[in-house]
């Protein structure tokens, strides 16, 4: 799936909060994700820094890609 590219998303950065709660926010970074894999881009997620996170943050965020690509992608 990558010719290369590499991409690091800080979920910090991108909600601007320690804490990834809302499932607002947990879609932002599947779309930001879904954009870079269209873009045959190697992603790297990190949760440096959050201290709260939630499953409604991480079913809308990861939990979708699951629906979209292969465990292995």
């Amino acid at each position: 799936m990558t010719d290369g590219k590499k991409i690091k998303f800080f979920v910090k950065e991108l909600i601007g909060s320690d804490a990834a709660i809302s499932t607002e926010d947990g879609t932002s970074l599947f779309e930001r994700i879904d954009k870079a894999f269209k873009n045959d881009a190697m992603v790297l997620v990190s949760f440096s820094d959050i201290k709260l996170i939630t499953t409604a943050f991480l079913n809308a965020g990861i939990g979708q890609l699951y629906g979209t690509y292969k465990g292995d992608e």
